[in-house]
């Protein structure tokens, strides 16, 4: 579902940091009754997979909390609570990740904002010491966020499909699951890209699994995974995220705590001269009616529908 603090002062020390509306949806309105077709899933050009991802409910608005660990090896180095909000209007979804421990880093907040398949992102980052946020530029979307293995990019809910040049679109079933598979070269604004595969599952377009591969071996610079999908308010949501880079051992591991889906959110909450008003009470209202998930983590990926 896709922070980078800039100061020194801010880093870990182990690491280094590193209107189309309309058009969408008469689009999608001609798509959409094909969604629910179990016989058409596995006949899907580039243009119906890029629709029936972009179509993906993830809700009209929520709220996760979730816990962030970063490993060096086999070595925990150190760990994050965030709390995230967003709502989705006018052809785009509006998110704010605010920062609750440690301590030290409370209060450091980011807001972004993504179009369904569209590369180009619009983020303000907000130091814990800092008044006034910035604005950053949108080929940073793919850096490193608070000296995790998650970019900007990573945290999004939707993918950059149109900055994909598409060489293949498969289906084939894994663990009981239909999966679609596309091939592809990344075409980016910003930068040259490795070749990428990416696994969605076939009936929820949630992105599974995603390969980062330079061309030359078969060994992944990156691997994203999200695992265990669990229903909450009837929204399907990976409850494990992780970002592996197998050269470095570097791996982060996304943990969701708790979560709830459609529900009141104000627009105010995602301006950036606000920021510095926030604090974590701000999300208490939220946390209050979320759906409590560390069971589903103690008895392990059978507790998952």
């Amino acid at each position: 579902m896709y922070f980078n603090i800039h100061s020194g002062s801010c880093a870990p020390a182990e690491r280094d940091l590193p209107s189309l509306a309309t058009v969408f949806s008469q689009t999608l309105s001609h798509w959409v009754p094909m969604l629910t077709s179990a016989s058409s899933s596995h006949h899907a050009s580039v243009s119906e997979v890029m629709l029936r991802h972009a179509a993906r409910d993830f809700g009209r608005t929520g709220f996760r909390e979730v816990s962030l660990e970063v490993f060096n090896g086999d070595s925990l180095a150190y760990s994050y609570d965030i709390c995230h909000v967003w709502r989705v209007a006018d052809g785009r979804c509006s998110s704010i990740f605010y920062l609750t421990e440690p301590r030290a880093l409370a209060g450091t907040a980011v807001i972004a904002v993504e179009r369904p398949n569209v590369e180009e992102m619009l983020i303000w980052l907000r130091l814990r010491t800092a008044r006034h946020p910035l604005r950053l530029d949108p080929s940073r979307s793919r850096q490193f966020v608070l000296g995790t293995d998650f970019t900007y990019e990573d945290m999004r809910f939707w993918l950059p499909m149109q900055a994909l040049e598409v060489n293949t679109v498969s289906f084939h079933s894994r663990d009981g699951h239909d999966v679609c598979t596309v091939r592809a070269a990344r075409s980016s604004a910003y930068a040259q890209d490795p070749d990428m595969r990416v696994d969605l599952d076939a009936q929820h377009w949630v992105p599974l699994l995603i390969h980062w591969f330079d061309g030359l071996s078969d060994r992944p610079l990156k691997v994203y995974r999200a695992d265990r999908l669990k229903q909450v308010d009837g929204v399907w949501t990976p409850t494990i995220m992780s970002v592996a880079r197998p050269v470095d051992r570097y791996l982060s591991v996304m943990t969701l705590r708790r979560a709830c889906h459609n529900v009141a959110v104000d627009m105010s909450i995602f301006d950036p001269e606000s920021l510095a008003d926030l604090s974590t009470e701000a999300f208490d209202r939220w946390r209050r009616s979320s759906t409590d998930l560390s069971l589903i983590h103690r008895l392990g990926p059978e507790a998952t529908a």
